[in-house]
């Protein structure tokens, strides 16, 4: 008897993944095929500024065309925390405290993977962006979800069910998304101390702090770096990204700001993944 080839044998599922492909990616190639407008992924339908353009461009004329370090080319690590710096408060180490990323997708890749191993927890608000779940699903373990509740025009949360999924010995990444999608909250400094005092008796919960919209806040709201928080510093990855800020979303340039044994590690995943990212971008 011949052996079955690898196409007769293979799972319509491997066991890492339970779903098909993203939702908003099937309603692009929906939208590609019927001539309409897909109001599912969220892209910009600008073109990124002019200034962006003739950068890259005088980048790749330069010779900015080849591999990268992992961690982010100096020029650019440098501007980053030059911008980011008083943002957070603090003096950041451009070659030890700043990983780019291929998007801010990349860093969700990256560290998740780095951090949350078979039959541990992720844990994050809801509704959420769904590759939060997507990733701590590769990754072997689950996500939990903290429900977002709306009162009047309010999201708002229950401190005591947040303390109770972090406290659990499993639980070991908290994603936290501000400005927050989809719902658009902005998390005030006094609810950010709230989950720091209650991150204060979660040691073993590394946090990854989704802050890509944070240039993008609307009606007089102001975003405030969670890691400025308290002792959030210890215990924050900040991940940003360019891609909406600039109208660029294909160019996948984001970047993540933290201690150096955290960024170190979601380094070592990510030079395996991806070696590095969009070197003229």
């Amino acid at each position: 008897m011949q052996p079955a080839s690898l196409l007769e044998t293979v799972p319509d599922h491997p066991d890492k993944l339970s779903d098909n492909i993203a939702v908003w990616s099937e309603m692009k190639d929906l939208a590609t095929k019927y001539g309409c407008l897909s109001l599912g992924e969220g892209a910009p339908n600008l073109m990124p500024p002019k200034f962006l353009i003739d950068d890259m461009v005088d980048a790749m004329n330069a010779g900015h065309n080849q591999y990268t370090r992992t961690f982010g080319m100096p020029p650019l690590v440098n501007k980053i925390a030059e911008v980011y710096g008083p943002k957070l408060g603090r003096q950041i180490d451009p070659m030890k405290e700043i990983l780019v990323t291929l998007g801010a997708n990349g860093a969700l890749s990256s560290f998740i993977n780095s951090y949350c191993n078979k039959g541990e927890e992720v844990v994050a608000f809801e509704p959420m962006f769904p590759l939060y779940l997507d990733h701590a699903e590769f990754a072997g373990g689950k996500i939990n979800g903290v429900p977002l509740t709306l009162e009047g025009d309010i999201w708002k949360f229950d401190p005591e069910v947040l303390r109770a999924q972090l406290s659990k010995p499993t639980s070991k990444v908290f994603v936290f998304n501000t400005p927050h999608n989809p719902t658009g909250k902005v998390f005030t400094v006094e609810e950010m101390q709230q989950i720091s005092d209650i991150l204060d008796d979660c040691p073993h919960v590394l946090v990854l702090s989704d802050e890509v919209y944070d240039f993008l806040t609307f009606d007089g709201l102001t975003h405030t770096c969670f890691a400025t928080i308290g002792n959030n510093w210890n215990r924050t990855i900040s991940i940003f990204s360019g891609g909406k800020l600039f109208n660029a979303t294909g160019w996948k340039v984001g970047w993540t700001i933290g201690p150096q044994k955290l960024i170190y590690n979601g380094g070592i995943v990510a030079n395996s993944n991806y070696y590095c990212f969009n070197t003229p971008g």
